[in-house]
């Protein structure tokens, strides 16, 4: 499990959080991302994608499964074993720098 607004940020990615309705919105030039806390269904532009285990909140952080990173907004998920390291690559036009906040994760659904 990662923090989905750090990494969605880091890939240019601007996150809102729906408090009352525990909805995780991501939007990246014409993508879009939606997620509830508790479902392990999420959408992208529409389409479902279904995630291992559901998004929770951990200290006030929204967090989902790291595959779904990748699946989500088209990042390359790599693992290093002998330096024990993840890495997020990305290489489709729009990503990079940027991103933005809005709201705040707060109190949710628990892992």
């Amino acid at each position: 499990m990662v923090p989905l607004r750090g990494i969605f940020e880091k890939i240019g990615a601007f996150v809102e959080y729906d408090a009352a309705n525990h909805k995780v919105t991501a939007h990246r030039g014409n993508e879009e991302v939606d997620l509830r806390m508790g479902d392990k269904i999420a959408k992208k532009n529409g389409a479902e994608i279904i995630m291992e285990v559901p998004a929770c909140i951990v200290g006030g952080s929204t967090m989902v499964p790291l595959r779904f990173v990748a699946e989500a907004l088209g990042g390359k998920v790599t693992y290093d074993q002998p330096t024990n390291t993840v890495s997020i690559s990305t290489t489709a036009a729009g990503f990079g720098p940027g991103g933005g906040t809005s709201g705040s994760s707060g109190e949710g659904i628990p892992c």
